[in-house]
């Protein structure tokens, strides 16, 4: 079985996948991107860097080729990781994941009020999206104590990065369609499987839960990536002529 990469969303980090990860059927690892809460990373913070780091992360953990899952704005980092290293991925899972127009930057796969938070912070100067403020009830709730402390100051610069995703082309793709999720509306989630289809077929799943579904539903969620898996190297030992 391939292993998988998981790559956490914005104002977040790996550990924000730690429920998770016990439930999948396959060796995982979760990312940290870099940059996070450090003000020098701030201004030069993109994706194609990310990418790298990603692939560092990959090497000191032993992997070789692998199936990638990103959550929300680990799009950006997703769609550079397999455009910059087509023998590293060999399949992509959007898990509620932001697939923007080709070319476009980055912020045009949101929508329109995350676009204009976008723009008016970086019109006061800010080079950051400010960090969600903490509650006495997170530690309260052991998942929102989880989600609070995998909270991380997240750069703006990636979102006004243009993104190409060619590197689409060559890859199995997926699409995990949260039916409940507020950040993302299914109907944008649709937009981006349509996008994803540009480039061919695209595995769609849906699962009843929100935004943060791997913190939520994290039983469910690992079902449902480990079973994309399964169809993309399904049909990896097809294309071989390898008896499944």
């Amino acid at each position: 079985m391939r292993d998988v990469v998981l790559i956490h969303g914005g104002s977040t980090s790996g550990p924000v996948w730690s429920l998770m990860v016990p439930h999948l059927e396959r060796r995982a690892l979760a990312v940290d991107l870099p940059g996070r809460n450090d003000p020098t990373h701030y201004a030069t913070a993109n994706f194609t860097d990310w990418a790298y780091a990603v692939t560092g992360q990959m090497d000191a953990a032993g992997m070789d080729r692998v199936m990638v899952v990103a959550h929300s704005m680990g799009g950006g980092t997703m769609a550079a990781l397999a455009r910059l290293f087509p023998d590293r991925v060999t399949g992509v899972i959007c898990f509620a994941a932001v697939v923007a127009p080709d070319g476009a930057p980055f912020l045009e796969g949101l929508n329109e009020p995350q676009r204009e938070l976008m723009h008016r912070r970086r019109a006061e100067g800010s080079a950051v999206l400010p960090r969600p403020v903490k509650s006495p009830a997170d530690e309260k709730n052991p998942l929102r104590r989880l989600m609070r402390d995998a909270n991380s100051t997240e750069a703006l610069a990636p979102f006004f990065e243009p993104v190409s995703l060619e590197g689409f082309a060559g890859v199995h793709r997926g699409l995990v369609r949260l039916t409940r999720d507020r950040a993302i509306e299914l109907d944008r989630q649709d937009l981006f499987a349509e996008r994803l289809r540009a480039f061919g077929a695209v595995e769609v799943r849906d699962l009843e839960a929100g935004h943060m579904a791997m913190v939520t539903h994290p039983r469910k969620s690992a079902a449902v990536i480990d079973e994309l898996c399964g169809v993309f190297e399904s049909k990896e030992r097809e294309a071989a002529g390898v008896d499944a």
